[in-house]
């Protein structure tokens, strides 16, 4: 059976926040302490990281994000991620957003901290310890799942995923996944898993070229999220955290990777004759709804 747990998010109003578990050789975490000034979390310990806003042109990665901020050189690993996310009720600019982090894992590969305006000091933590320390809500959940992590390793892996709606006058791009694949014959929106952490848009844009060859631009980066628990295929038991987003194409045809066989421009009403990948239909039914009821 799958398992769902669907949170769509309002359009309007929504921040993604990208953090790091960094561990260095003797396995001690990094943490910074947020200036006392601030707005939201004041004087609070958390991981290290950065917002990441729909509207940017630019899309970073997590790697990128670290140096800026801590002058570290890191490097990134899929091994896991923690995921959560939340309303916003502070008082302050962000007030009434929808909150969206995501944590990764992380090795310290060289440089000397030097941490920027937003934080007053930092400290390498051991695992046993870090949790003693006056932490903000979400990193104290992130750190609390990779505690866990630690002492069960047979917990279930999670893996981020990421798919997107192209439309052309009017119908969507579906792909037919190749009958040798989990889910063979059954269609699909393009999009795929994170090799590495990256942002949204980055994951979007290189998926979207690699299986079909068209240049896109992401224009609504988070349309939906769901979560899923796989059935099948050789990611039985992986819990899926997956977005839908929505871009359009800036250039080329459709030419399709061994891993589909087919394509389809479908129109929105015939979306649900295809025979679809299970863990997409329910999202989709959703967003379907949503966007019926808003209009």
């Amino acid at each position: 059976m799958l398992k769902s747990n669907s949170c769509p998010l309002n359009m309007d109003k929504y921040l993604i926040v990208y953090r790091c578990i960094i561990s260095d050789e003797n396995g001690r975490i990094l943490i910074l302490k947020r200036s006392k000034v601030k707005e939201y979390n004041p004087d609070k310990w958390e991981l290290p990281g950065g917002k990441h806003h729909a509207g940017d042109e630019a899309a970073f990665s997590l790697e990128t994000i670290i140096e800026w901020e801590t002058n570290l050189v890191v490097e990134t690993s899929n091994r896991a991620y923690y995921y959560s996310t939340r309303l916003s009720t502070e008082k302050g600019k962000y007030q009434g957003y929808n909150y969206i982090e995501v944590t990764g894992n992380a090795n310290y590969i060289g440089g000397e901290i030097k941490i920027d305006e937003d934080h007053t000091k930092y400290a390498w933590v051991k695992n046993d310890e870090i949790l003693s320390y006056d932490l903000s809500l979400e990193s104290k959940k992130s750190l609390t799942q990779y505690l866990s992590n630690i002492k069960d390793q047979a917990k279930t892996p999670v893996l981020l995923s990421a798919k997107v709606i192209i439309r052309n006058k009017g119908k969507i791009l579906f792909l037919k996944r190749a009958s040798t694949d989990t889910f063979g014959n059954q269609w699909e929106l393009p999009g795929g898993k994170l090799d590495y952490f990256e942002v949204i848009n980055e994951l979007v844009k290189r998926e979207v070229f690699e299986e079909t060859g068209l240049v896109t631009a992401v224009e609504r980066q988070v349309l939906h999220i769901n979560s899923h628990v796989l059935s099948q295929g050789k990611y039985r038991g992986y819990t899926f955290i997956e977005t839908i987003s929505e871009a359009k194409i800036v250039a080329g045809r459709v030419k399709l990777s061994s891993e589909h066989s087919e394509f389809k421009w479908v129109s929105p009403k015939d979306v649900f004759k295809l025979d679809l990948v299970e863990h997409i239909r329910l999202p989709l039914t959703e967003l379907f709804l949503k966007t019926s009821h808003n209009e």
